[in-house]
């Protein structure tokens, strides 16, 4: 694996000994080397040589030893060579990837990681201010707000969601001014999720925000454009409530494909009230379906119910029982009350037969 920077060079490439037209044999270098005191070019050597060993060496690190030990090969070669731009790129790239492989850094490792993170954090590498906030979230809610702040500092428009999520999860008028301020900077910074949660924000009524209907929907459309699942989604709700199918079809659809249950139950359920164009239980019982077993609850209440009363599937009330008590353990108040309705002792048998 080589990492970006010494693509093209290696460890001594900045340095060309005068030649005897024997090659450049490590012998040769070497011997060069020695001499370098009676050569042009001695200063410049001396001063470059420590750092392409140490950045060398740090690679090598990375190759062969545990990953751990690179990255705190990574953060002493940063910190020593502070002038230095490429060791903290190097360190960033290598925290980037943490960022995205849960296996990296876990909840066992991470009390041995969290004072070298904190010390990339500090050599303003913002993946591991990120990181260092991901990990405390559940337990420093306070850590995790200053870590995300910092990185807001640093122009991550990641950590600006996420402190917008923090404030609004606190669901007071002032907070959830503030977190709408967030989600709009990272908007105007490109990030999909910010043009979601900004969107989100101005569609639906809450404390200490104005509903925009028009702002909300370019955001999400933006957001859509971007591929956030979730904007086309909630445009998809929105034209269904225009009673203009077509559109919310065509956004459920393209939601489902990129992977959200959410809207695979809501295309299932345009599906058979026959909002798509034509009713087709059949294909309505295969998306609820679908949705369940991604674990959306509402998908598993429609799934049993379809297997409960025999819509678009063979009827199987054992089947579709379970499906409605796993949909209730999820938290469908809908599944709970059916069965509290229909599934009492003295009826089951006689709604097996």
């Amino acid at each position: 694996m080589v990492m970006a920077g010494l693509a093209g060079y290696g460890v001594w490439d900045h340095y060309s000994p005068r030649s005897n037209g024997a090659g450049s044999s490590s012998s040769h270098s070497q011997e060069s080397k020695e001499k370098s005191t009676d050569e042009g070019g001695s200063n410049r050597l001396t001063t470059l040589d420590p750092y392409r060993r140490a950045l060398a060496e740090a690679q090598n690190t990375l190759q062969k030893r545990p990953w751990e030990e690179a990255l705190s090969a990574y953060v002493e070669l940063a910190e020593h060579y502070g002038d230095r731009e490429e060791p903290r790129h190097q360190l960033s790239d290598l925290l980037a990837a943490a960022l995205n492989d849960p296996g990296r850094i876990r909840e066992d490792n991470f009390p041995i990681l969290k004072p070298v993170l904190e010390r990339a954090a500090r050599l303003g590498v913002v993946p591991a201010m990120l990181l260092l906030a991901q990990r405390l979230r559940a337990t420093e809610p306070d850590q995790t707000l200053s870590w995300y702040q910092q990185a807001v500092q640093q122009g991550s428009t990641a950590a600006m969601v996420q402190v917008g999520l923090l404030l609004s999860a606190r669901h007071t008028p002032e907070d959830n001014h503030k977190a709408l301020e967030y989600f709009i900077r990272a908007a105007n910074g490109n990030n999909p999720e910010g043009k979601y949660c900004a969107g989100e924000c101005l569609y639906f009524p809450r404390p200490g925000i104005v509903v925009n209907e028009a702002k909300a929907l370019e955001y999400l459309q933006e957001a859509a454009t971007l591929g956030e699942a979730r904007a086309m989604n909630l445009l998809g709700i929105h034209y269904r409530k225009l009673r203009r199918y077509e559109e919310a079809r065509r956004y459920f659809e393209e939601a489902a494909h990129k992977g959200s249950a959410t809207a695979t139950a809501n295309l299932g359920e345009l599906y058979l009230n026959g909002e798509a164009g034509v009713t087709d239980a059949e294909k309505a019982a295969a998306l609820f379906r679908q949705a369940a077993e991604q674990g959306h609850a509402g998908a598993m209440f429609y799934y049993g119910r379809c297997l409960w009363e025999g819509v678009g599937v063979s009827k199987d009330l054992e089947l579709g029982r379970a499906w409605l008590q796993k949909a209730a353990q999820a938290g469908s108040r809908a599944a709970a009350t059916f069965l509290q309705q229909h599934d009492k002792p003295g009826q089951r048998n006689t709604a097996d037969n």
